[in-house]
């Protein structure tokens, strides 16, 4: 009994000086951080107190990092790679890294986040990876498979497409999408089903359009926390229609669409911002641009306030239509711009003077036959403004406004401006006012003829004696010139 015991203590002490041994190897291996041959160009190893981190410049397949010693390659917490060409990254090659909590891979290239599509993962430890600055297209579903991530970073890449996929990782805090391509066809629930554990979001930096469709942001945004809110603050769009590609506060302008506009937007119509200008402790000021192209509509539609672009062409007013129009109560005070061609209007009323129109007022292609003289000074005003009154049928007379020649100058399509039934002479119905002679729509009366003789005849004999007159005056100086002797009119004043 006694023997066997000692043997048994025997064995228990060849075992713990085996194990110490083996222990001692791996605590000397871990002191150096030995890289294999394969990777000494390109990696380096470091060591803490919390593990071991390794550092690769111009790694071009992760494969190489198979080659890791066990020990080694067990103890990594942390992972960077950069300034190498990485197509996507194959799990397979990082499973021996076991412990791994953090991973970088910036600046290499990488088109597709993971090679393959995986349900399970060999990271069970990695918290955070950062796939900044690369040439991410897309974000789909096989980053799912590194469930436990808290902190995503895909910044600074090319990404114009992401899948609904962070409702999958449940202990998220960071992500940053910053600096890509997203645009207003984001899939709604990419942001709507982040997880609560969320504190960090940044979505700023990307060619965000100032559009309705990304209106939703603005109510989702209240949902989150405060710091969450204030880094949203950051982002901004643009304004599409503006001349000058203006920038302005994301949210601000998603709000002002949500409370302003969206609600007073007419059915089958869009409308967006034209200016938007937010300051800081003042409210914003901006402009709205209303577009009902093509909607067959049979009334003119109440607008936004502050609505200074409207286009209603290609519709189906007529001119009990414009009859019905209340320009006050419906908004239209601030219409700079009205574009009203391929509709049925037959005359346009003194109630359109009430609006400004210095950018534009085209009425083309409807059933209009004459315009207001008042009206017509109103367009004739502005310098820059685009008039375009053709294809209508115009009566043409001698005192139309149509044919003043004022008004000829400033519309766009001249050339299409044809006089109609009821034009004066006969002869002139359906020409092109360009090709009408104004003798023909003015012709002169024999009296107007015998005033202009006479006239003609006067302003000669006057003309005659200007001519004398100067050349006395001229004959007069050339002889006191030269002989000193003054006009004889001189010597005759008392």
């Amino acid at each position: 009994m006694r023997a066997a015991f000692l043997s048994q203590l025997l064995w228990l002490a060849v075992i713990q000086l085996l194990q110490c041994t083996q222990l001692t190897s791996s605590l000397q291996n871990l002191s150096k951080c030995e890289i294999p041959s394969k990777l000494e160009k390109s990696c380096t190893c470091d060591q803490s107190s919390a593990g071991l981190s390794i550092t690769c410049l111009g790694l071009n397949s992760t494969s190489d990092l198979a080659y890791l010693e066990p020990d080694i390659a067990r103890n990594v917490i942390e992972l960077d790679i950069s300034g190498g060409s990485l197509p996507c990254l194959e799990l397979s090659d990082l499973s021996a890294l076991s412990m791994l909590e953090v991973m970088r891979v910036t600046h290499s290239q990488v088109r597709d986040a993971l090679c393959r599509k995986r349900k399970d993962t060999k990271l069970p430890h990695l918290v955070t990876i950062d796939l900044s600055h690369n040439y991410l297209v897309r974000v789909d579903e096989s980053l799912t498979a590194l469930h436990k991530l808290q902190n995503i970073n895909l910044s600074n890449n090319h990404i114009t497409h992401i899948r609904p996929i962070f409702s999958a990782f449940k202990y998220l805090k960071s992500v940053d999408i910053s600096n890509n391509k997203l645009s207003d066809d984001l899939n709604k629930l990419v942001l709507k089903e982040l997880p609560i554990s969320l504190k960090f979001l940044d979505i700023s930096g990307n060619p965000w359009p100032c559009t309705p469709t990304l209106s939703w942001l603005y109510p989702w945004s209240l949902s989150m926390p405060l710091s969450i809110q204030e880094k949203l603050s950051m982002a901004e769009c643009n304004i599409e229609n503006s001349p000058t590609h203006q920038l302005s506060p994301l949210l601000t302008v998603m709000k002002y669409y949500s409370l302003k506009v969206n609600p007073h937007c007419p059915d089958k119509c869009s409308c967006h911002f034209y200016h938007f200008a937010a300051g800081i402790n003042i409210s914003p000021t901006y402009t709205v641009i209303v577009n009902c192209s093509y909607q067959n509509l049979t009334s003119f539609p109440s607008l936004p306030q502050q609505t200074t672009v409207l286009d209603l062409s290609h519709n189906l007013l007529s001119q009990d239509s414009y009859d019905m129009l209340d320009v006050v109560s419906q908004n239209y005070l601030e219409i700079t711009s009205l574009i009203l061609s391929y509709n049925n209007i037959n005359y346009i009323g003194t109630k359109l003077l009430k609006m400004k129109l210095h950018r534009s007022f085209k009425a083309d292609h409807n059933a209009l036959t004459e315009i207001p003289y008042d009206f017509s000074l109103l367009l004739q005003k502005y310098d820059h403004n685009q008039i375009s009154l053709g294809s209508n049928p115009w009566h043409c007379s001698c005192n139309s406004e149509i044919t003043d020649s004022s008004l000829q100058e400033k519309l766009q399509d001249f050339t299409s401006v044809v006089c109609g039934d009821g034009s004066v002479p006969d002869s002139i119905v359906g020409r092109r006012l360009l090709e009408i002679d104004s003798s023909i729509l003015c012709p002169r009366s024999e009296k107007a003829e015998e005033k202009e003789r006479i006239l003609q005849a006067v302003c000669g004999v006057l003309a005659f004696l200007i001519v004398v007159t100067l050349s006395k005056l001229l004959y007069d100086y050339w002889n006191y010139t030269k002989r000193g002797k003054l006009p004889w009119i001189v010597y005759r004043m008392p």
